[in-house]
């Protein structure tokens, strides 16, 4: 009896233990279900909310715009969108449900998103200017701020320096990939590392759906990730360092998908076991030969390195080693700087650029100069569509700027409250998108005057099969480096566009065309031919130069001739006047002989010169007469 009982009391025993496993498994199911219930719900109002927000704007503008005629309206539908790239990254969705757009031109908060990001994100919109997606290593939402169709759980996180980064599927339409870095095992996500999804936006009526998620490509990759277009301008690169080593691992992306051998390079810094160290970005140039890896504390350095963007190898490594925590990393648009933030352990953040024109490593760390300290802790750095750098400060309700980071430290124009973020926290967070954008469509020049040729010259010229050229005044080029003279000043908006490998690319940047300066050449009191007199020009401006050597306002001539000036306008324009200068000329005086006087003679008169009325004057004359006792005999 008593072994029936034991086991009669032991399966007994067991039924509790299932059903307490099954209430479990459900509770926790429950749980996820109405968690992803509540989110979609908040989404949705939010969708409501800025919906009612633009209808309440609607009605309250003033009556008169009603009387706005049908041409006007049209013409307006027509204009095109005010964006100075192609419209694929002109709306930014980051940090506290923000989302900020440059369709307008300048960049300016539009309204709430569905998204909170602590740090890195990723935004896309197509061609025009039109938000598609966005998305943090947890959930990818469409355009009405609604998490997309198995969009939700892709296994990251919010918190990750690079938490999501996007690029198109090659040769794919409408698809893109979607890679995700995590630093934690969580209920959605088996194993660390970096993996990716696959989004199909041609699905939904354009709303999209995620058709796979959680796609292992390396488990034990550290936090963060770069992507830079392929030199054919088809094909991607991805790059990312294993933790706990400096091996460098670069995948190619093709229409075959990603390769699943990637390149491997041992090569740089070799991480110690410290997470932080990787809490700091990695960025690719424009152009896709330059290479910035930041270590963070312990390391507190700075890694540049050559990028063969047609084989994927790194080369030629510099190490700068003069920092302080260093996190966030961003390119000029030129690529001849480099801007570098750190955000140092008593909670404050500093902004520091650096030349890198000359590949030294002495010469790059001597170059180091601050641009600014920040009143918090420093986030993001990314250039924007307008070719300006834009900063996010952790807990500060504004983006800062840099307006000209091609120009030294002492000109950049850095501004801390440049973009209002309409009282909502960045974080230290700005999406992170492939850079090569930048570069697809960009050009240099340098302001100049009317009257005076200016070079326009393409960024990159590699692959391009056709280029068109308008300067805004009306006249137009097919050259790949026109040269454009504007009779006019004024501002112009320059717009090109490149087509590459059968892609089509614009970018539109505004020139100023200077007018110099009208001036006339002043003389002083004409002399005598050989004696010294001035010429003048307006003084106040910052160069001279005279035909006689003159690099003063004023100059001083003793010959007749034509005398130019060339006057810099302290703008850049340089103009030039000439004057014909005629100077008194001496003369023709002929004079006779006088005759022989003797030698006690005091007041011998002077006459018989000529021209008559003349004066004259020499030893012991005076008044017309010689005094020959004076003199003496000679």
């Amino acid at each position: 009896m008593n072994n029936k009982l034991t086991a009669s009391n032991t399966g007994i025993t067991k039924k509790p233990n299932l059903i307490i496993t099954f209430i479990a498994i459900l509770l926790y199911h429950l749980k996820s279900f109405i968690s992803s219930l509540l989110t979609d719900i908040f989404s949705l109002l939010i969708v409501i909310y800025n919906l009612l927000a633009k209808i309440f704007q609607l009605f309250t503008v003033n009556f008169k715009l009603l009387t706005v005629s049908c041409s006007l309206l049209i013409i307006l539908s027509l204009s095109p969108l005010n964006s100075t790239a192609q419209g694929q990254f002109n709306n930014w969705c980051f940090g506290d449900s923000i989302m900020v757009t440059f369709n307008d031109g300048a960049p300016h908060y539009v309204e709430s998103t569905g998204m909170y990001a602590n740090l890195g994100a990723t935004s896309v919109s197509d061609n025009n200017g039109n938000l598609m997606f966005y998305a943090t290593g947890q959930n990818v939402w469409n355009k009405n701020h609604v998490r997309m169709e198995n969009g939700e759980w892709m296994g990251g996180d919010a918190h990750t320096i690079v938490s999501a980064i996007s690029i198109p599927y090659p040769d794919q339409e409408g698809k893109y990939i979607l890679f995700i870095n995590t630093n934690s095992v969580n209920p959605t996500k088996k194993s660390l590392g970096l993996s990716y999804s696959i989004i199909d936006m041609n699905l939904n009526a354009g709303l999209g759906k995620v058709l796979s998620k959680q796609n292992d490509l390396n488990t034990n990759s550290s936090i963060r990730c770069a992507v830079i277009k392929h030199k054919n301008n088809k094909d991607y690169w991805l790059t990312y360092v294993e933790r706990y080593s400096n091996t460098h691992k670069t995948h190619l992306i093709n229409e075959d998908g990603i390769s699943i051998n990637p390149i491997t390079q041992n090569i740089g810094y070799y991480h110690p076991d410290n997470p932080w160290i990787a809490n700091a970005f990695m960025k690719f140039s424009p152009d896709g030969k330059t290479f910035a890896l930041l270590h963070n504390s312990p390391g507190n350095l700075l890694e540049l390195y050559h990028f063969d963007n047609a084989t994927g190898l790194f080369s030629d490594l510099l190490t700068i080693d003069n920092f302080d925590h260093p996190t966030s990393v961003e390119f000029s648009p030129n690529m001849q700087k480099l801007y570098v933030g750190q955000g140092l352990s008593d909670g404050d953040g500093s902004i520091f650029q650096l030349d890198i024109s000359n590949w030294n490593e002495t010469a790059i760390k001597n170059s180091k100069e601050l641009i600014t300290t920040t009143p918090n802790y420093l986030g993001s750095m990314q250039v924007g569509p307008d070719h300006k750098i834009y900063i996010s400060i952790y807990d500060h309700l504004h983006l800062a700027v840099i307006n000209q980071p091609n120009l030294d430290a002492a000109s950049c124009d850095f501004i801390l409250n440049a973009v209002s973020l309409n009282g909502r926290n960045p974080k230290y967070s700005l999406p992170i998108y492939n850079p090569s954008y930048l570069f697809a469509a960009d050009f240099n020049f340098e302001n100049g005057c009317a009257g005076t040729p200016i070079v326009f010259t393409l960024t990159n010229s590699e692959y391009i099969t056709s280029v068109n050229w308008d300067f805004g005044d009306g006249e137009s080029s097919t050259e790949l480096q026109p040269s454009h003279t504007f009779t006019s000043p004024g501002t112009y908006d320059v717009q090109v566009e490149v087509t590459n490998n059968g892609t089509v690319y614009t970018d539109t940047r505004s020139i100023e065309i200077g007018s110099g300066i009208s001036f006339t050449i002043t003389p002083s009191s004409l002399e005598c031919e050989g004696e010294d007199m001035q010429l003048s020009a307006p003084t106040g401006y910052s160069s001279y130069e005279w035909s006689n050597g003159g690099s003063s306002a004023t100059t001083t001539v003793n010959s007749s001739g034509t005398y130019t000036c060339s006057i810099n306008d302290n703008g850049g324009c340089i103009s030039t006047e000439s004057y014909d200068l005629t100077m008194n000329q001496p003369d023709n005086v002929t004079f006779q002989n006088p005759n022989a006087v003797c030698s006690g003679e005091t007041a011998v008169e002077l006459n018989g010169g000529l021209p008559t009325g003349g004066v004259y004057s020499g030893s012991h004359v005076s008044a017309g007469y010689f005094n020959a006792q004076a003199a003496g005999i000679g």
